[in-house]
Order: structure tokens, then sequence, then C-alpha cells
């Protein structure tokens, strides 16, 4: 139902063809900052043109490249010669605003932008601007493909800001998310990773954790899952009917898991 293409800058004629059409067969398609500007060889391309979008400014955050060292000295493990680091000054910070066009239920949710950022003309009749930046410019629009929709953002969000839009898509496309993964508070966690898919007689998991440190993780799970298993450390885990499983994860750490229906 959803494809979301994160700073893809540079797409084979194909495979973006193929893309918009599959959005006009009804797919829900994601752009963000610097997607579809070039081919696959870098060179310029007409794709946003093509949707009715064109970027009249960009603005970028300043960049500071630290003294190169051998990647032995960094920790890493590999020789690969000289590494620089990259440091990020100024970057563009902005508050998004939801407008009357918001297609979500849930009004004022809380949009922060940070990084690139796009200065846009719509060019596209049907398109919609469901967000703005502070200064009233174009930050999310929507441009309607045949019987889909592509959303595309003129700035990367804070990491929370995408998890409260991608929460409120993900409803309005009644995506079924069985598994969640909560705080000790109960509440949605921002540095942890989870996928769970359906599987024979249950459904597999994956937590990772994406945190510098060490975090407890509550995970909810279906309440038809009598039994987990460890598929990690291949060994039952603790688990009733009903509550939540709670992990106790290293820094980037994951583990796979095997919920059991039935029992």
């Amino acid at each position: 139902k959803l494809l979301i293409l994160p700073a893809v800058e540079y797409q084979n004629p194909t495979t973006q063809a193929a893309i918009l059409e599959w959005v006009r067969e009804g797919g829900t398609l994601v752009l963000t900052p610097n997607a579809w500007l070039g081919d696959e060889y870098a060179r310029p391309s007409d794709y946003l043109n093509e949707l009715g979008v064109r970027i009249r400014k960009m603005s970028l955050p300043e960049v500071r490249v630290t003294e190169a060292r051998p990647d032995v000295e960094r920790g890493t493990g590999f020789i690969m010669g000289a590494i620089s680091e990259v440091e990020l000054r100024k970057v563009p910070k902005s508050t998004i605003n939801p407008t009357d066009a918001w297609p979500f239920g849930r009004k004022g949710v809380e949009l922060v932008g940070w990084g690139i950022q796009h200065t846009l003309s719509i060019e596209e009749p049907t398109a919609a601007v469901i967000a703005t930046f502070e200064d009233g410019r174009p930050a999310i629009v929507t441009i309607p493909v045949g019987e889909g929709m592509i959303y595309y953002f003129a700035t990367p969000l804070e990491a929370e800001s995408f998890h409260r839009f991608f929460d409120a898509l993900y409803d309005e496309l009644g995506i079924s998310r069985p598994a969640r993964t909560l705080d000790a508070k109960g509440e949605n966690l921002f540095s942890v990773d989870s996928r769970t898919v359906a599987a024979d007689g249950g459904y597999l998991t994956y937590v990772c954790n994406l945190h510098p440190k060490p975090r407890d993780v509550r995970l909810r799970l279906p309440e038809d899952v009598g039994s987990v298993r460890s598929l990690s450390a291949e060994e039952p885990m603790t688990f009733e009917k009903g509550k939540q499983l709670v992990l106790s994860l290293s820094r980037f750490e994951t583990v796979l898991l095997k919920g059991e229906t039935g029992r």
C-alpha cells in the first residue's frame, strides 16, 4: 500500500516509470529531498517537472570536513584509505504547520522540518499543499496520480515528526501494525525499530535498539499470541497471553522473535 523513497536522488527511468504506474493503480508514494533529481548516470531529469513540481531554490546546511584519518584509526576495523568525517552546521529547521487541506483526522500534529529545504512552485492544478513552512512556503504537497497519491516533502522531518506523520498516514491507508514497541510509560519509542509480519501459526518480529545506550522495550503483541520464542537465542521467552513482553536490549542490539497463536 505504501512505498517510501527517502532521498533517492538518482533513479533510472524504467524504475521510475514502474513506480508511477504502481501509483496510478492505487499505490501511495512518499518522496523526501533530494528525490528524483536525475537518472542513474547523475544526469538531470524531468521527473519532478512531469509531476508539476518545480524546485526554485534549495537551502543547504553548512558542511565542515574534518581531518582525514585512516579507517583503522576510526575503530571500524577496515582498511579503506583515508576517511574524512563530515559535520553539519546551521541545518535549516522550521516548524511545519498543517493547512486546511491536511487529509488526516489528526489535527494539530506537531511537525518539525530539519535538513535541506526546497522552495517549490506547484504547477499541477490537482495538487494540494497540506502543510507549510513558517513563512507560508509549501512544505508537504499531495499530488494525485491516477487512483493513487504522491506525498512530496520539501524538507526532511526530525525523527519524531516522521513518526507522527507516518502514524497518521498508516491509519489513513489501513496499514496493519500488529505489534508495537513502547517505553516504560506505555508511549511510543523513537529510537527502536521494529517490524512484524504474519507467518505460519503466528507472527515474526524483529526489534532493533538504534539508541547508543541500552533500552528497556515493552513489546505489545497481538492478543491471539500465546507463546513467544526468541529465534536469536533459540529459547522460549517468559510471556503471558495478553501481556507485554519486556526486552532489555544493549546498544544497537537486534532480536528476532516468533509469536505463536492458539496456545
